[in-house]
């Protein structure tokens, strides 16, 4: 950066990713030592961080030459497939949100498919009764 000047350096792409990278962890390190770590944005911020540095880490892995061949051939392989994986993380995403939705998700939260299945099981066995919380059974 000292030898090409700010205007060359920020000329490429790649380069607003390690500032971004850097300048995010300083903030990183600010939000986890001023709030609470378990906020929404603390999460959002760590969560970036982390995807850059694993693509980072792959991509550095192309300097060696055994796994130059690999790493170039799985980017070209996931470019061609983007339409497939895209379609793939709506589908875990919907899967998510209907076990959210009917109850499985969470033994703790009442409620959906789970709460009617285990009236159905008081029914046939009562006295194997399931930890639900306030809830009560007639």
């Amino acid at each position: 950066m000292y030898r090409a000047g700010w205007r060359n350096y920020f000329k490429e792409l790649g380069n607003y990713s390690d500032m971004i990278y850097v300048w995010g962890s300083v903030v990183n390190v600010i939000l986890q030592k001023s709030g609470n770590p378990q906020d929404f944005v603390n999460k959002l911020f760590m969560t970036i961080i982390l995807v850059q540095q694993i693509y980072k880490t792959f991509f550095f892995l192309r300097i060696f030459e055994k796994l130059s061949y690999i790493v170039t051939m799985i980017s070209k392989v996931i470019f061609d497939l983007r339409v497939f994986l895209l379609f793939y993380a709506i589908l875990l995403f919907l899967f998510s949100m209907i076990f959210a939705v009917i109850g499985l998700a969470n033994k703790n939260v009442p409620g959906g498919l789970k709460t009617y299945v285990d009236e159905i099981w008081m029914k046939i066995d009562p006295d194997d009764q399931p930890d639900l919380p306030n809830q009560e059974y007639d």
